[in-house]
């Protein structure tokens, strides 16, 4: 019984280190693995082109809302788009250009004061307001440039007064698409509701009654939380009893 004790004990002893032997193994390959990775992903950061304006880059953003009458609007753009826009309107000066990269034309340089250049230029606030336009049921509402001075922060917000309360309005926003019409434009209100702008669809309708939803969210809002509820709830209820039951299982053993 010793001898056969022995050779058992011998025998396992030889298996658990040749699985100590392949762990180690494995865990060198892998450690190589990550290792080669960062210092491929390091190269590649390190050889990456400064950034430049481009119009399938960063897209502008627009936040609406409506107050009584008014709906106000926030625009805002990339440092670099804004460059692009500021060159285009001829405000930065005729030594700022253009350059062709793979086909689209971007900003050769770009500053920071750039965009504090182009927020003090009466330019920018003409260029939004004929780029950016608010109706009600067909009738335009009267706009102006309320603060440019937060451009390259909150962006520049616009105000327009129409005729009644503000309940649904069409918004036309077409910034940038005259630069290049690849630009896009991400708008969401004040009340969730979202949309996306481009050259092929520079309108959409918003329904800006807060008082339309329950707590003042849209109706769409509770549809969406009351079946998160519905699935969410009773699927960790279910989990929590099971986790209980296996625990008292296994305090009684």
């Amino acid at each position: 019984m010793s001898r056969i004790a022995a050779f058992t004990g011998g025998r396992k002893h030889h298996v658990v280190a040749a699985r100590t032997r392949r762990a180690r193994r494995r865990r060198r390959r892998l450690a190589g693995l990550a290792a080669a990775t960062i210092l491929a992903a390091s190269g590649a950061i390190g050889a990456a082109p400064p950034a430049v304006a481009h119009p399938l880059g960063t897209p502008q953003s627009v936040r609406l809302g409506a107050e009584g009458n008014q709906v106000w609007v926030n625009w805002s753009a990339a440092t670099d788009d804004l460059t692009a826009l500021g060159i285009h309107l001829g405000v930065l000066g005729p030594d700022r250009t253009f350059v062709d990269d793979q086909g689209v034309l971007v900003p050769e340089q770009s500053a920071e004061y750039d965009a504090v250049l182009l927020a003090r230029s009466p330019e920018l606030a003409r260029y939004l307001l004929e780029h950016i336009e608010v109706a009600q049921r067909g009738t335009p509402c009267r706009g102006r440039v309320s603060d440019t001075l937060q451009l390259t922060g909150s962006g520049a917000r616009l105000l327009f007064s129409c005729a009644e309360a503000v309940d649904d309005v069409t918004v036309r926003v077409e910034t940038l698409t005259d630069v290049d019409p690849a630009y896009r434009t991400l708008a969401a209100s004040d009340n969730g509701e979202r949309a996306t702008y481009t050259v092929d669809s520079p309108e959409h309708r918003w329904e800006l009654d807060r008082a339309a939803g329950l707590g003042g969210y849209p109706v769409g809002f509770w549809v969406t939380a009351v079946g998160l509820v519905a699935v969410v709830v009773p699927g960790a209820s279910i989990l929590l009893l099971r986790r209980l039951r296996a625990a008292d299982e296994g305090a009684g053993r």
